[in-house]
């Protein structure tokens, strides 16, 4: 079986999703890269390959829990991820006064409710490699593993971007 990556929100050319496929390729790892717009994470891929690296392009949806479903299981094919990094995030922020609920809802959507990957992850992953992973980030002193802690912080991030843009300029 080969070591693999995934990595959710790689759809920037120039993003730090993007950087992360590259560095985990050249480490070795076979990356599925995954982002809503196809092309964009294809020609990621095809650039990866083309330095020798390995990298399939999986269109997905950060917010469809279907969608996140078959991305692990598309990568659990090569056998259980080493890594999962959740980059999914949304452009275009604006002062929370002017923000209709609409567009606030599918910024949390994205940047939170996408990060409950973890369901789908602990499916594929062995309960070792899902423990090891929990206890480099957890939120609080206990030794117990946690996957609390990055939606949470993802949300506390994701919505003190618009409170600090609250204020009159």
């Amino acid at each position: 079986m080969t070591a693999s990556a995934i990595v959710i929100g790689a759809g920037s050319e120039h993003g730090t999703g993007a950087s992360a496929c590259r560095r985990f390729a050249r480490e070795g790892l076979h990356v599925f890269a995954a982002a809503r717009t196809a092309d964009r994470i294809e020609t990621l891929a095809a650039e990866i390959r083309s330095s020798g690296g390995a990298c399939t392009a999986v269109p997905t949806d950060a917010t469809d829990p279907a969608q996140i479903e078959a991305l692990f299981d598309r990568a659990s094919e090569t056998g259980p991820p080493e890594l999962v990094l959740y980059n999914a995030a949304r452009q275009g922020l604006r002062p929370l006064a002017e923000m209709r609920d609409d567009f606030f809802e599918a910024i949390w959507r994205i940047t939170c409710f996408g990060g409950f990957a973890p369901p789908a992850a602990a499916r594929c992953c062995s309960p070792a490699r899902l423990a090891r992973c929990a206890r480099g980030r957890r939120s609080s002193r206990s030794p117990r593993p946690s996957t609390r802690y990055a939606p949470s912080r993802t949300a506390r991030r994701a919505s003190s971007v618009p409170r600090a843009s609250m204020s009159p300029t």
